[in-house]
């Protein structure tokens, strides 16, 4: 019984930490991209390397980073088992893994006007998928 205890307790424990890990991440973001407004694209271009993709819209020019990758990912489940034998009832504490899809994705939007002058950003996503984003703002001091 001891031992599922302290199995549970690293679980939530490594759970805590990754949410924690997430949140700083994203508030790596949050400052990298904040930085940009007022810059030139290129400012952009190297913080986040180049974008997936560009479109025009009444004169603004909206820059696009994205990823999105599914990954397949073990999930820890503990149980018990009850049983006997003979006259004699027992209980086992089990541990189960099974497999679960989880999907990465980040998308970062930076809108310039016609001065290629960076106006606003946005994003979307998870810590998971923009984690590539984050990594290469934190080389670049981004806290």
């Amino acid at each position: 019984m001891k031992l599922l205890n302290i199995k549970t307790l690293l679980s939530v424990s490594a759970m805590l930490i990754l949410t924690g890990c997430a949140a700083d991440g994203m508030k790596v973001l949050d400052a990298g991209l904040s930085s940009l407004v007022g810059q030139p694209i290129q400012s952009a271009y190297d913080r986040l390397g180049y974008p997936n993709g560009t479109q025009n819209m009444n004169g603004d020019t909206f820059y696009v980073w994205s990823t999105n990758r599914n990954v397949v990912m073990p999930v820890y489940q503990p149980g018990s088992a009850y049983g006997s034998v003979g006259n004699t009832p027992f209980q086992v504490n089990t541990n189960t893994t099974g497999m679960m899809p989880v999907n990465f994705n980040c998308s970062i939007r930076v809108i310039t006007g016609s001065d290629n002058v960076i106006k606003s950003w946005d994003y979307q996503g998870n810590a998971g998928g923009c984690q590539g984003y984050v990594q290469s703002l934190k080389r670049q001091g981004f806290k």
